[in-house]
């Protein structure tokens, strides 16, 4: 649809711009025109922009979604409900191994969201051409 809008400014700026070459009517239309493409246009990239930065958000909740449910299933695994109905529930057989390897993946997590959150901001930055450092 962008694509169409700006089509259609296009050629009106164009007949616009015949009417000023043949006697100067239509001159202050079409500068309104083209500052009006202009802020579509910048509108537009701004779209895509957010676009992009909704896709890269979307990425990085559903890894810690999938992170924290990694942990939460260290902690609490379910029980499992036998045939004959009996329930077997998990019990570490060294919890200070387990508790361990827990605390470990808890802790690794800040820095693997602050590496994920990193290697995004920057395939973003170069997919919008924006030059800021992140």
């Amino acid at each position: 649809m962008s694509a169409g809008v700006l089509a259609v400014m296009e050629q009106t700026a164009h007949a616009y711009a015949e009417l000023r070459a043949k006697d100067g009517r239509g001159a202050v239309l079409a500068d309104d025109l083209l500052e009006a493409r202009a802020t579509v246009e910048r509108l537009i990239a701004t779209e895509e922009y957010q676009r992009q930065q909704i896709n890269h958000l979307r990425r990085v909740n559903e890894h810690l979604v999938r992170l924290l449910s990694s942990i939460h299933m260290r902690c609490a695994p379910p029980d499992v409900t036998l045939e004959d109905g009996r329930v077997m529930r998990f019990v570490p057989p060294d919890p200070e191994f387990y508790w361990r390897e827990l605390s470990e993946k808890v802790s690794s997590v800040k820095s693997e969201m602050g590496a994920i959150f990193q290697e995004e901001s920057i395939a973003l930055a170069r997919a919008t051409g924006d030059t800021n450092e992140r």
